[in-house]
């Protein structure tokens, strides 16, 4: 068995102090998330963002969370999300859904949201990639055959 490093605590900050905005993006780099394009139409037409930080959370209600930035010229409108949002085609599934909660966190927003309407194009047999998008490391990435490990 073998035992995990030990920080020195010299170098470990103080509980209650903060990395900085550059190092914890620089940490979350090798951490990949899957995507997610989500949109809305408003006044000005439809808008859309990507998004990394879409994740069920539960299934009866059938309930999301993700985030929206405030520095996104996306967000005015998607956190009105009115009905009638467009619809990327050729996508393996969408969502539409309704907001139900807001958090504010930093400069972003948590909104969860509740599924209305779901179309998926076809299920996924066990063990089978999917030709999901994954995003790591600044880029996007295709999960396919030649990802899957056996």
């Amino acid at each position: 068995m073998t035992s995990l490093p030990h920080a020195d605590p010299e170098s470990t900050p103080a509980i209650g102090t903060s990395v900085s905005a550059d190092d914890f993006k620089r940490a979350f780099r090798g951490h990949p998330g899957g995507i997610a394009v989500i949109t809305a139409y408003g006044e000005n037409g439809p808008v859309a963002l990507t998004a990394s930080s879409v994740s069920s959370v539960s299934a009866d209600p059938p309930l999301l969370i993700f985030s929206v930035s405030a520095l996104s010229s996306a967000t005015p409108t998607i956190m009105r999300l009115p009905t009638g949002e467009p619809v990327y085609h050729g996508v393996r599934a969408w969502l539409r859904c309704k907001i139900v909660s807001r958090m504010d966190a930093g400069g972003s927003t948590v909104i969860a949201a509740q599924a209305l309407q779901v179309d998926v194009e076809r299920d996924l047999e066990p063990g089978e990639p999917g030709a999901a998008l994954v995003y790591h490391n600044r880029t996007w990435h295709r999960l396919g055959e030649h990802s899957r490990l056996d």
